[in-house]
């Protein structure tokens, strides 16, 4: 498990501070997109791996990266979220329901291609 500054990490968790939530947002694309998002969400540098590995990648082996286009869901909280410059997006994270409009963030290499 990783260490936070106020807990340890555990599923229910923001994945920024640690504290438990509800509230949830997805990211679509490569590994590298979601760790990036993990980063702008305000992950540090030395435990995004291990938040990647533990939070969006849960079953895959330590030694293996993911592959293709991943959609993702985290929980964020919302205090987390608004400090992020994917707050200036208009977009909140929302309470994970099993029908829940989940905001997703595409990468944007994945929008351009999307584009055509």
């Amino acid at each position: 498990m990783e260490t936070f500054a106020r807990g340890r990490w555990r599923a229910g968790s923001c994945v920024v501070c640690g504290l438990g939530t509800d509230t949830v947002v997805g990211f679509n694309g490569t590994a590298e997109w979601q760790v990036a998002a993990l980063l702008m969400l305000g992950v540090p540098a030395d435990r995004v791996d291990a938040t990647a590995r533990s939070a969006m990648w849960p079953d895959l082996a330590p030694s293996m990266v993911p592959v293709g286009l991943l959609t993702a869901v985290v929980r964020v909280c919302g205090q987390c979220f608004a400090r992020t410059p994917l707050a200036r997006r208009g977009v909140v994270p929302v309470v994970y329901t099993v029908d829940a409009e989940v905001p997703t963030f595409i990468s944007p290499s994945e929008e351009r291609t999307r584009r055509g």
